[in-house]
């Protein structure tokens, strides 16, 4: 998915769980023009977490995602 994202139509994707009642999500977009490249959103109504870092190394990005 990361490679596939470009700064003209194809800008951002989101994780979300399949589960219904659980409310969290992780959303990766481009960051033009900025350092880093992408930028990581994570979300969770449940503990409250809203938070965003810049990153650049796919590999990071992956295990950010999945942990």
């Amino acid at each position: 998915m990361l490679e596939d994202l470009n700064s003209t139509d194809n800008t951002l994707f989101v994780i979300c769980p399949d589960d219904e009642n659980l409310d969290w999500s992780i959303s990766v977009h481009t960051r033009h023009g900025a350092p880093g490249g992408y930028e990581i959103e994570r979300r969770d109504a449940a503990t409250g977490q809203h938070d965003t870092t810049a990153e650049a190394d796919h590999v990071t990005i992956v295990t950010e995602a999945l942990t």
